[in-house]
């Protein structure tokens, strides 16, 4: 079966909001698991890992400058960046790398269109 991704991944790479994927039903564990990557939507997909607490309140403004949504793990330290084909990511990573030289965060791209 294939499916739209319709959340902004945390562990999987190469895999975006949007994108089209298949997966298959594993009965036994309850779940989807998947299976192939069958098309992109032009979103890219960053993670960052909040490494200094004071870090949260910066990366929060520079993703609501950039027009970005997140999605934040249980824990509050891995956030899942979703990139809009629309945004100029190289501004946005050059910002975001600005930050990760200082120490604070640590940054993934997962997925980059």
């Amino acid at each position: 079966m294939e499916v739209q991704v319709r959340n902004t991944p945390f562990y999987v790479k190469g895999v975006a909001f949007g994108d089209t994927v298949r997966v298959r039903a594993d009965h036994e564990r309850r779940e989807f698991v998947f299976e192939k990557f069958v098309s992109e939507s032009g979103h890219s997909t960053v993670r960052a890992i909040i490494r200094h607490d004071d870090a949260r309140d910066v990366l929060n403004a520079l993703l609501h400058k950039f027009g970005c949504s997140w999605e934040i793990d249980a824990t509050g330290y891995l956030w899942a960046i979703d990139v809009p084909p629309h945004i100029d990511y190289a501004s946005m990573r050059d910002a975001l790398l600005l930050v990760a030289d200082e120490g604070r965060i640590g940054v993934e791209e997962g997925a980059l269109a």
